[in-house]
Order: structure tokens, then C-alpha cells, then sequence
């Protein structure tokens, strides 16, 4: 609580150097996709069914007692889902310190369920009869965090036949043309081409609903199955040549992969793009895979062949007898390179605006430091929308834990930070609250107030805000302006209200805001 007191000064305005700090630490202690996870009720509702199937399996074998091991429990909530389902035991395995307090702190007052601090690798799993081992170790490709080894491990080195859930998990890939994916994803600028994926993993994670020129080329293709737990899996690299028939004519920027994975006696999920048609659970909390490749022509009815390089946590696609050399870069660099930013003319901009504001939307340096900027300011919209809500702190209702969720929920959020980066505010549902708000900033360690008026009786989520810089030549530049740079957002904790006053501050490269209503007195009524 210390920590949250010391936050604002005695106007009620935030520190925005603590603010930051307090910030940092948060993330760094909880991961944000953390939120999405919690809050994704089919993905709750999916694993706690198939958990619940298993165990009514097992009683009407007629065995009562039912061993479950949680692998990269987390903040313990497949742990609970077994323990409500008739669990004798639960044995919760987290490796990550910050993590198993949490789980330790849930699950601490059911007398079934043990926690364990340390990777599933080092966990004897011969000191135990387990029956079902439960995890959720899958990314947006589902193989990404190792969740293939790590079962290949436990059912090696058990001395008894393992159930998992997961089960199985089927990797697609469905062709995609989209000109901004591909933009943001593959560089042409040099002579060797860069594509934006993570160096080890062979591709990139995006919402590809978000991008709204996205087309479907063909049908999904399977790259790879397996089932979990089979150790006769193979675990080394090997190449596979994929055929894809093309359904539609148009242009190739890359390959969109996504996974299903059957948990249990036919409860299955998947992590499919919305444009793709399936009866299965879709997951809301998975991004898909991206996979760039140089662009190409293709026709409706022509069998295009890509070459698929697979380990059991990634695989790389390229265009068959393809001699492009590949560099891996981040994405955030290959928007930089590719952007009509970068390619104007405005060589003054150019060397300074990509050193004051990163592409997510927060400041990398303090922008009066530098002697060509006159000033800067702070422009965006106080914003309702409880999908982003959704995405920085867990909403009870989601994770079916009977009289757990509370406790969940209240435990997690003790990590959920104020400050968000690269929000795509406009692919969110949305209201707005204020018109645009501006605050100029002229000198260094400001603190300003804006009053307003809602716009609508709702409760404020968050001030979504750019960052537009004025330089002494006269050349101004707005983040809000070019797509490139997305906005950072600021949660907010308040009330709806008729009117309210924004108090921002800066200090260095840091923002803090901080909303508070304006109560208006009612004159004419007798106390």
C-alpha cells in the first residue's frame, strides 16, 4: 500500500517519476498477456470442462483417488478447476518466483493442492502416482513454449501411463495477403531482405483481424500434429514441403498459422483467425502466427510449395527454392524502416522524432533535452471500453472458480499496471468521454489540469494519448498522424460523472495522469 500512497502529492496530483517506477515493476513482475489469459472464458470454461470429464471418467472406472499435476501452474487456476472437479490431490509446479507466491497465496487454504517451486524437468514425477497432468503452456502457434518436450519428458520418465490435457495439437497455415501486415512484417530496403520474426522462433505474433486489408488466399493446410506425451515424437529438426491450393487470386505476404488442440474427449480450441470457419471453441487470448515472405503473385486453382523447417517449439516458412537471405529484426524496426516517415523527405524529423517517442507511444527521452524541440504535448481522448479493461486486470466473472474467482482476481490485480503501451484503441470497442484533449508542455517537471465535460454517463477506463512535438523551425510532428506509432494508454479509476478534471504531469521521459470528479454543489435545497 506504501507504494500507492506515495503516488500522489498533496493536490491529489500523480509523481510521475514514481509513477513510472511503479510501473516498471509491475510489469516486470507480471507478464500482460497474464490478463488476456485470465479474462478469455471460452479458454476457462474449455480446460475446466475437460478437467471435470476426466476425473467423472475416472469415478466411473471406479477409481476414486485421482492425482493431477499443474505444469507452469501460474496463478493456480487449472489447480482449482481440479480440485472443485474431485481431485484427491493437485500438485501445482511454477518455476517463476513471483508466480508461485501467487499460486501458493490462492491455492493455500485447499487442503488438496501442493505447490512447488521449480521446473517440471527437475519435478521427480516418480514420487507420485499422477493420473492427469494439466498445463497450458502453448503460445500462438501452440509449440512455441515447449510444451511438446516438456510432455515427452514427464511421460518418458513416469512410471505410469499419463492422460494429458492438452492431448494433441494440430498446427494450420492459411496463405494471407495483406500489404499493411506485410509492410510492418518485411523490408526490401536492402539488398538483403529482413523479415520482422523472432530470431529463434522463425516468426511473429499478431492479431491479423486487427489489420482490416487481410485476405484469405487459400484453406487451411496442416504443418504439423502431434500427441502429446508421445514419446515417440521426434524431437530433432526435419523439413517438410507443404502444398497449398490457392482458392483466391492475389498477392502472397505470408503464411498465417494458428493451432487446435483437442483437450479432452472432444472439447477443442483453437487460436483460428475469425475469418477462418470452425465449431471449435475460439481462443480470445492467442494472437496467430505470422510467417513473412518476399511477395509474390499467385492464381485461384495453383498449388503453391512452401518449405516448412520444423523443431518441436518453431517453425520457419519460406518460399520453396527461394535463395532470399533472411535477417531477423524487430518488428518495431521494420515499420521504422518501411514507413512513409521514413521515406519522406523531412530529414530533420527523421533524425529526431524515432529518439524521443517509440513506435508503442511512450517517450524514450525527454523531449525538451533536445535543443531542437521547442515544445511538446500531450494529446488524446479520455476513452470507456471495457475490452481494454480486459486486457490490464481480470474481471471475476471470467474465471469460473466458484469462490476462488474473487480471491484470483483481487491477487492479480495487486500486479496490474497503470501504464500501457501500443494500444490499438481504434480495433477496440470504444466511447469516447472528452473531446480532444491537448496539454502543451514548455519546460521540464510540468503539472497541468484540464476540466471537461463527459461526453456520455459512463465510467472512465483510460486516457489514450500522442504525442505531437513542435520544433523550433516550425515543423511540428503528431504520433496521432502517422500509423506507424500506435498511442500508449494510462488506466484510470473513477466513477462516471457529469464533469471531471485530467491532472497530467511530466517529469524527464515520464507521464503520470490522474482523473478526479468534479462534484458540483446543488444550491437551493435545505441542508
Amino acid at each position: 500500500m506504501f507504494l500507492t500512497h506515495i503516488l500522489y502529492d498533496v493536490t491529489g496530483t500523480v509523481d510521475p517519476e514514481i509513477f513510472e517506477t511503479v510501473s516498471n515493476i509491475r510489469n516486470t513482475l507480471m507478464v500482460r498477456w497474464t490478463y488476456r489469459m485470465l479474462n478469455d472464458i471460452r479458454r476457462n470454461t474449455s480446460y475446466k470442462s475437460a478437467i471435470e470429464a476426466f476425473i467423472s471418467d475416472q469415478r466411473k472406472s471406479n477409481i476414486d483417488v485421482v492425482s493431477v499435476l499443474d505444469v507452469g501452474a501460474g496463478t493456480g487456476i487449472l489447480s482449482v478447476y481440479s480440485a472443485q472437479g474431485g481431485a484427491s490431490r493437485v500438485i501445482a509446479v511454477e518455476k517463476d518466483n513471483t508466480m508461485y507466491e501467487i499460486c501458493k497465496k490462492i491455492t493455500g487454504n485447499i487442503p488438496q493442492i501442493s505447490t512447488i517451486n521449480c521446473s517440471s524437468y527437475d519435478y521427480d514425477i516418480t514420487t507420485e502416482n499422477i493420473d492427469l497432468v494439466v498445463t497450458e503452456t502453448l503460445d500462438s502457434i501452440g509449440i512455441g513454449e515447449g510444451v511438446i518436450r516438456l510432455c515427452h519428458d514427464l511421460a518418458a520418465r513416469s512410471s505410469r501411463k499419463l492422460t494429458f490435457i492438452p492431448s494433441n495439437i494440430s498446427l494450420s497455415g492459411i496463405p494471407i495477403q495483406s500489404h499493411t501486415l506485410h509492410e510492418s512484417s518485411f523490408s526490401t530496403n536492402y539488398r538483403t531482405c529482413i523479415a520482422a520474426t523472432r530470431e529463434s522462433e522463425g516468426y511473429c505474433c499478431e492479431f491479423i483481424k486487427e489489420y482490416m486489408d487481410v485476405a484469405q488466399l487459400g484453406n487451411p493446410t496442416t504443418i504439423l500434429s502431434v500427441t502429446l506425451g508421445d514419446t515417440d515424437y521426434r524431437l530433432d529438426d526435419y523439413v517438410r514441403i507443404l502444398e497449398m491450393q490457392v482458392t483466391t487470386s492475389g498477392w502472397c505476404d505470408g503464411i498465417s498459422s494458428f493451432f487446435t488442440s483437442e483437450l479432452y474427449d472432444n472439447i477443442v480450441i483453437t487460436s483460428a483467425p475469425s475469418f477462418v470457419k470452425n465449431n471449435h471453441h475460439r481462443m480470445s487470448c492467442w494472437e496467430q502466427g505470422f510467417h513473412p515472405l518476399p511477395r509474390r503473385r499467385v492464381s485461384s486453382g495453383e498449388v503453391i510449395r512452401i518449405k516448412a523447417e520444423i523443431s518441436d517449439i518453431s517453425v520457419r516458412l519460406s518460399w520453396l527454392q527461394d535463395s532470399t537471405e533472411l535477417s531477423p529484426l524487430l518488428p518495431t524496426q521494420i515499420k521504422l524502416l518501411n514507413s512513409n516517415f521514413t521515406r519522406s523527405k523531412l530529414n530533420e524529423l527523421i533524425n529526431i522524432v524515432p529518439k524521443i517517442v517509440d513506435v508503442s507511444g511512450v517517450l524514450l527521452t525527454e523531449p525538451l533535452s533536445h535543443p531542437q524541440i521547442k515544445q511538446f504535448s500531450v494529446v488524446g481522448y479520455v476513452i470507456t471500453s471495457a475490452k481494454l479493461l480486459s486486457w490490464c486486470k481480470v474481471l471475476t466473472p471470467a474465471l469460473c472458480c466458484q469462490d476462488k474467482s474473487r480471491a484470483i482476481a483481487e491477487e492479480v490485480n495487486r500486479f496490474s499496471t497503470l501504464v500501457h503501451e501500443n494500444v490499438p484503441w481504434t480495433t477496440l470497442p470504444h466511447t469516447k468521454l472528452s473531446n480532444l484533449i491537448e496539454v502543451p508542455i514548455k519546460q521540464r517537471d510540468t503539472r497541468k489540469s484540464v476540466e471537461f465535460s463527459s461526453l456520455a454517463p459512463l465510467s472512465p477506463t483510460a486516457f489514450v494519448y500522442w504525442i505531437k512535438l513542435t520544433l523550433h523551425s516550425g515543423l511540428t510532428f503528431s504520433t496521432a498522424n502517422e500509423p506507424l506509432w500506435r498511442p500508449a494508454a494510462v488506466l484510470l479509476n473513477v466513477n462516471k460523472s457529469v464533469s471531471f478534471r485530467l491532472n497530467l504531469g511530466v517529469s524527464g521521459r515520464s507521464i503520470a495522469v490522474h482523473l478526479k470528479q468534479i462534484v458540483v454543489p446543488i444550491f437551493g435545497k435545505t441542508p
